[in-house]
């Protein structure tokens, strides 16, 4: 994985907004404020990156960046990787950023992987959302589940949250709902969806994480044909600001 983009939440509005883009380009970092910086005058630029309309470099990943990647030297910086399935590969902060997401409780920001083909796929692996708030037999039927297993979606267009909203669920049983797709990434799979027939959509559930806290409780893979001349994240406000 060579990008992610940063999403912040306005405050006021409760709208999602890409404002930055972060490439990993040969071992150097590169920063770039995308045009969602100008979709609300809430919005502030990063510390140390008051200049929107200039692009970042540098060989350490940004302190931005490393804020919310737990040490390695913290006694749960394992468990992390085992709840996120990468425990047996090398460390890449961008792809541990793009799957845990890289919320912090003191702010609104959230780190959006930038899907790549893959074998003419689009694939990627996330967080589900929502797990805490769901009944407790269902709680109790996921910590069954030890090994791989294809999930069933719903688009829930009446969602009044969201518009894109796309709950998971064990089976095709009323009250099997686990959790729902991250917003940020619900647009994109709903439009793929869409363009694909729906029965190359791939939801797995690729691991259960007992002992971690409900954002890491499960991990989903999603997968579908990349249709041809699909570009993903095309709104205005992922583009760059015109750079000095």
């Amino acid at each position: 994985m060579n990008s992610v983009y940063i999403v912040w939440q306005d405050e006021v509005t409760r709208m999602w907004h890409p404002v930055a883009k972060l490439t990993n380009a040969d071992g150097t970092y590169q920063l770039g404020y995308t045009k969602g910086i100008n979709s609300s005058p809430r919005f502030k630029p990063f510390a140390r990156m008051q200049d929107t309309r200039k692009i970042y470099y540098s060989e350490d990943i940004f302190p931005f960046f490393k804020n919310r990647i737990l040490p390695k030297n913290r006694p749960e910086f394992k468990k992390i990787l085992r709840w996120l399935d990468l425990e047996n590969q090398e460390f890449d902060p961008l792809v541990y950023l793009a799957i845990s997401g890289g919320a912090r409780i003191t702010d609104s920001y959230m780190v959006v992987p930038l899907p790549e083909k893959e074998n003419g796929k689009y694939k990627l692996k996330f967080l589900i959302n929502g797990i805490r708030y769901i009944e407790e037999k269902v709680k109790k039927r996921i910590e069954k589940i030890n090994k791989k297993q294809k999930l069933k979606y719903k688009i829930d267009e009446s969602n009044i949250h969201d518009e894109n909203a796309i709950s998971l669920h064990i089976d095709d049983e009323s009250n099997s709902k686990i959790g729902f797709c991250p917003r940020y990434l619900a647009s994109d799979i709903k439009k793929l969806i869409t363009l694909e027939n729906d029965e190359n959509a791939e939801f797995y559930i690729e691991r259960v994480n007992l002992d971690a806290p409900y954002q890491y409780k499960i991990l989903c893979s999603f997968s579908i044909k990349w249709p041809a001349n699909f570009t993903p994240f095309v709104s205005e406000e992922y583009l760059p600001i015109h750079c000095k």
